[in-house]
């Protein structure tokens, strides 16, 4: 297996245990790669991210949305998982940088 195929089945299997403790920032899953996976730049980071993500909400085993004012309740989007992996890569391409947990979209279980 792949450095790149063994960090996302890492990161999968780490967002879904995440997941199911609390509500997950998605700037969570880069800063576990850049830890668990210190070789990988940041574009590697970002796709393997985006791959998991949108591959996890196709299937439906995620959602993603944002916390309420104060943080205690999530909301879940009406975007396509499509749309919500492109929101995605165009925010982080717009920050420039990996995000910050909380930035962009939070994610959670599916009811």
């Amino acid at each position: 297996m792949s450095r790149v195929e063994e960090a996302k089945t890492e990161i999968r299997d780490a967002l879904l245990r995440m997941v199911t403790e609390d509500f997950t920032g998605l700037g969570e899953l880069p800063a576990l790669l850049k830890v668990l996976f210190p070789e990988l730049s940041m574009e590697e980071r970002k796709s393997i991210t985006l791959e998991v993500v949108g591959q996890l909400l196709q299937d439906r085993m995620i959602r993603a949305g944002k916390l309420d004012d104060a943080g205690g309740k999530f909301i879940g989007t009406d975007l396509t998982a499509d749309e919500v992996v492109a929101a995605m890569d165009q925010e982080w391409q717009r920050i420039g940088r990996d995000p910050h947990i909380g930035e962009i979209f939070w994610l959670d279980t599916v009811d």
